[in-house]
């Protein structure tokens, strides 16, 4: 994800990654690790034994906006030096400039909307496809014959796109599919939250406005009235009419792992992306 969005790698592939980027990690792991008790654990609990809690997790955002800040600071020198050069190529001079570099060059966004979606793009961009892609290989692992229908998909795909990564995916949904199923079976977001600014009713029961609606997605995603036969682990129910037919009415929310509507994963279509190319 740091080179999609800054047009740069973070480096943590190499012998010696830079202790930029070290820092970085053990700033998400420690703001990861630090969340769950400040949101769950009761509020005169945490009055007694919160404050080196708070501590951590505010350091730990210090270090995230920080690692952010300075690469964005790069980035925008490199668009500066560009346009002082008068470079026909756009930000990079021909090369890719990253999310950051074509935000910066359209102009439409402020530059502190800018640096908030790029921090929270990369701050969210770490656990959220790591822990999935563990699964997917555990779960192609333990299921051969999965694996190896997904195998020959792509490698057909692949050969019929001439070397084009977009073409072949759009012609491998089984990789698609691996993705939405390991998402349903091991989602990485607790819930789906909705705060209605209205009194709405629904299936009968009477939300006032302001209360706070929130969907469970593991037991969703296990649950025989949504899903048929859930705890089997089939990509191909994504792509398969069966399913579809059986469940009717509000089977476009089967899968919520990323939300829905407006106030989606603003990285949706990234960690989608990411994660597929990866497998």
């Amino acid at each position: 994800s740091g080179h999609v969005l800054y047009g740069e790698r973070m480096g943590l592939f190499s012998s010696s990654p830079s202790l930029e980027s070290q820092k970085f990690i053990w700033a998400v792991e420690r703001m990861l690790a630090t969340t769950t008790p400040l949101l769950y654990l009761p509020p005169r609990l945490l009055l007694r034994i919160g404050a080196p809690l708070w501590t951590q997790h505010a350091t730990a955002w210090d270090h995230i906006f920080s690692h952010a800040e300075a690469r964005i600071q790069r980035g925008y020198q490199r668009l500066s030096s560009s346009q002082g050069r008068g470079s026909e190529d756009g930000a990079a001079g021909g090369q890719y400039p990253g999310v950051l570099g074509q935000l910066m060059e359209k102009g439409q966004l402020s530059l502190d909307l800018i640096k908030a979606n790029i921090t929270e793009l990369m701050a969210g961009g770490v656990d959220t496809t790591a822990v999935p892609l563990q699964f997917a290989l555990f779960e192609l692992g333990r299921n051969p014959e999965v694996q190896e229908s997904v195998r020959q998909q792509v490698r057909a795909s692949w050969a019929q796109a001439g070397g084009d990564p977009h073409k072949a995916l759009q012609g491998a949904p089984l990789l698609k599919g691996t993705i939405k199923e390991i998402l349903r079976l091991y989602p990485v977001g607790i819930t789906v939250q909705r705060c209605p600014n209205r009194d709405i009713v629904l299936q009968n029961y009477h939300i006032p406005a302001g209360t706070i609606v929130q969907a469970c997605l593991y037991p969703l995603g296990r649950s025989v009235e949504v899903f048929e036969d859930p705890q089997r682990f089939d990509p191909g129910r994504w792509h398969s009419r069966r399913e579809e037919d059986q469940k009717g009415e509000g089977s476009a929310f089967r899968s919520l792992a990323f939300g829905f509507g407006a106030r989606q994963c603003i990285g949706r279509r990234i960690a989608e992306n990411e994660m597929q190319l990866f497998l």
